[in-house]
């Protein structure tokens, strides 16, 4: 009887076995990956349960869904969910993830942007060193977006502040596989913007064209050229020598910003980079036009230091016969007839006033 009963346990042990080496068999989960789950519960504070065809049921703590997303979940809904493990060490249950499958999913889509340079929308939730952290797809995936990709021009204060939970269209600038860090930009998509907008406003400019009542918008640091703005939202280069005829040492001497310019002419535009340059000594004649009625070769004017340079100094003359003034270079050999080689500024300084003989006129390289 005793031997009887050890081969039936023995049978049902083979059983037993074969129906779990079956259930392995047919088992086609895989951790690490996204499957599809049912929803078949919803324990409201605490988990959703849902079926993923497994011997058993998943509870996915009710912290990984947003209040929005839990108020439209319904039962036998099915759902996205990353399989974290096939059974729990401490439990045997399956652990899934919605959370980790939205962010997975949500990276996928960030490959995908990147390669395609395509534009996303998402929130900025909190600042973070050197920028702020830019959340996609409704929270699914954080980013970082620096400081310097905001804006087109440096961001502060309230002016920031308003950009805080609030759509902004923003592109992929940077995708780190190996840590999984995606970085976004915000200054790309305006760029983009800013310059289709320029292309269709160049369409109706040439070179050439002059225009009317534009004014300095700013001037950059070191006071090599003004920036003007021609209307139409867009802004053109006026290079220090493109102002005047005559020398200038600063663009701050002649310009301040808001100041208005009757009238510039476009000299440039680049196509290529949608930049504009314009000048204002192209509308006015130069003063080397009939410059042999007003000045003559050996004769002496009256000059005022304009500025002193290593090889010499820059003098103002002026012609008594018409009032009109131009630039000459006295050269440091010019000076003094005991010291050929005397270092101007030791003789002259700016503004001075002096007689100056005129030795040369060159009309064609306008000196």
């Amino acid at each position: 009887m005793a031997v009887e009963q050890e081969i039936k346990k023995g049978k049902l042990q083979q059983e037993f076995q074969s129906l779990l080496d079956q259930d392995f068999k047919n088992n086609k989960l895989v951790e690490n990956k996204i499957i599809k789950a049912k929803v078949i519960d919803i324990l409201k504070g605490r988990y959703v349960i849902v079926d993923a065809s497994y011997k058993s049921e998943a509870m996915i703590p009710v912290e990984e869904f947003t209040e929005e997303e839990l108020s439209k979940l319904k039962i036998n809904q099915e759902i996205s969910c990353f399989v974290e493990r096939i059974e729990s060490f401490k439990t045997g249950e399956l652990i899934l993830s919605y959370k980790k499958a939205k962010s997975y999913a949500a990276w996928e889509k960030c490959l995908q942007a990147y390669e395609k340079d395509e534009i996303l929308t998402g929130e900025i939730v909190s600042r973070c060193k050197g920028g702020f952290v830019l959340e996609l797809f409704s929270g699914a995936i954080a980013t970082f977006l620096p400081q310097s990709q905001v804006s087109l021009k440096p961001v502060r204060g309230a002016e920031l502040d308003k950009l805080m939970r609030t759509p902004l269209h923003v592109k992929i600038s940077r995708v780190d596989r190996a840590r999984g860090n995606v970085s976004t930009s915000r200054k790309d998509v305006l760029l983009q913007s800013h310059n289709k907008a320029m292309k269709e406003a160049l369409k109706n400019l040439k070179e050439g064209d002059i225009i009317e009542n534009s004014f300095v918008k700013s001037i950059p640091e070191g006071a090599w050229g003004a920036f003007v703005d021609i209307g139409n939202n867009l802004v053109a280069l006026c290079h220090q020598s493109d102002i005047s005829h005559s020398r200038i040492s600063s663009v701050n001497d002649v310009f301040t910003v808001g100041q208005k310019i009757p009238k510039v002419m476009i000299s440039k535009i680049d196509k290529e980079t949608n930049r504009i340059s314009v000048s204002i000594r192209a509308l006015t004649s130069s003063p080397f036009e009939n410059i042999e009625k007003d000045f003559e070769v050996g004769k002496i004017y009256d000059g005022i230091i304009n500025k002193c340079v290593d090889y010499g100094v820059f003098v103002s003359i002026t012609s008594p016969r018409s009032e009109k003034t131009i630039e000459a270079l006295c050269h440091r050999s010019q000076i003094s007839w005991t010291n050929p080689v005397i270092k101007p500024d030791k003789f002259f300084k700016v503004s001075d006033k002096g007689k100056f003989k005129i030795l040369s006129i060159d009309k064609a390289e306008k000196k």
